[in-house]
């Protein structure tokens, strides 16, 4: 096979690559990829090209064939604690806090809320997008919370904070960032079939971000369900 054509045909298997991973996720796409990378190195070795193309035609006309749609779900309740007002209830604030203040040394914790019962009857993935405002370098812990909480009541001194060994992932922030969406996959929390999910967000760096109270909806915290569908 000439040069010219081996590049046309790793062309057109990368822009399928590239699509699939936008579609159904970064880690979908590239294990489509190994496959189509092997059954191209395999064709390499016998000479049957033919074969190949028509498979790549294959694949993206079901590609074509598919609808991807996301359904929104705002956040149920949130609210934040400091232990600077380890007493005081922030359950109404239109922003959370979360991590601790280089300047004043205060330390900030936030609380999110999602109901599920009224969840898709199939979904291809869930994330919750926090849409952050402000964040200094340093770990953000989102966290699974398993205690019951009241957004009207709980404090710094009633919360109860997770261990940290049980810190389900983490995201590393190495510059001071403005106006991003913190993207949180909570697809298997979701699959373990409970009517609501609460998280904690935590961290060594600062962060601030809009809350369920901000007057511009379209920042609030939300639940995100992906669902992939065959095009009618």
């Amino acid at each position: 096979m000439s040069e010219e054509k081996r590049f046309i045909k790793n062309k057109k298997i990368i822009i399928v690559i590239v699509l699939i991973g936008l579609v159904l996720g970064t880690s979908t796409g590239v294990m489509i990829g190994l496959y189509i990378n092997e059954s191209n190195r395999y064709a390499d070795l016998s000479g049957d090209y033919d074969e190949l193309y028509i498979d790549y035609l294959e694949l993206l006309d079901d590609f074509n064939e598919l609808t991807l749609t996301q359904i929104e779900t705002p956040c149920n309740a949130d609210t934040y604690v400091s232990d600077m007002e380890p007493d005081t209830n922030f359950g109404n604030e239109q922003y959370w806090y979360a991590g601790e203040d280089e300047f004043t040394w205060e330390l900030f914790g936030s609380l999110f809320n999602f109901s599920l019962l009224d969840k898709p009857e199939s979904y291809e993935k869930v994330e919750i997008q926090l849409s952050v405002l402000w964040f200094e370098e340093g770990i953000c812990y989102p966290v699974k919370y398993f205690q019951e909480w009241d957004e009207s009541t709980i404090t710094y001194n009633t919360m109860i904070y997770p261990d940290p060994d049980i810190l389900s992932f983490s995201f590393y922030y190495d510059l001071i960032s403005y106006n991003f969406n913190m993207i949180i996959d909570v697809t298997e929390w979701v699959n373990a079939g409970v009517d609501s999910l609460s998280i904690a967000v935590l961290g060594g760096g600062y962060y601030e971000g809009y809350s369920r109270e901000h007057p511009n909806q379209d920042v609030v915290p939300k639940l995100i369900w992906t669902i992939i569908e065959a095009s009618v």
